[in-house]
């Protein structure tokens, strides 16, 4: 009498369907909760290589984008000091002009001077952007560079 091994091939195949179906679906949900159509090399190895670089290029962008809100923001600063120094250089022209008239008290005149360019002098002085001084250039080899690209 001979051994017999009884299967149901039917089952096993709907099984190993259902599986294969169940392995689609949990990938499809883990791509769905992600947002990424690739999650590991085994999806796209070409894509995922191309995904890696892009993020590493966002990343510098989003660098060079910071910098340029600062870049941004040492303009305004400097900006804003050369403005409320002009509009006292103004004022010194118009007391300049003052003195011209001969019935004018130069003296007070030229104290009046004497403090617009004390109040400019302030203002070179104490114009700073992280502890740097923006409007005094204390060293011929000192600058601003910002990287606003992909290159350094």
């Amino acid at each position: 009498m001979g051994f017999r091994v009884n299967t149901n091939v039917d089952a096993l195949k709907a099984y190993q369907q259902l599986a294969n179906a169940n392995k689609l679906t949990s990938q499809s949900q883990l791509r769905l909760a992600s947002g990424k159509r690739i999650l590991q090399v085994a999806d796209d190895t070409s894509g995922f290589n191309i995904g890696t670089s892009l993020k590493g290029k966002v990343a510098v962008y989003k660098g060079a984008q910071s910098n340029i809100a600062s870049a941004k923001g040492l303009l305004a600063t400097a900006e804003g000091s050369l403005l409320s120094i002009n509009d006292l250089v103004t004022k010194i022209e118009g007391k300049i002009s003052d003195a011209t008239n001969p019935t004018a008290d130069r003296t007070s005149i030229q104290d009046d001077i004497q403090a617009l360019a004390n109040e400019i002098k302030s203002i070179l002085d104490n114009t700073k952007f992280n502890n740097t001084n923006l409007l005094v250039n204390t060293n011929a080899q000192s600058g601003f560079q910002f990287q606003v690209g992909e290159a350094a």
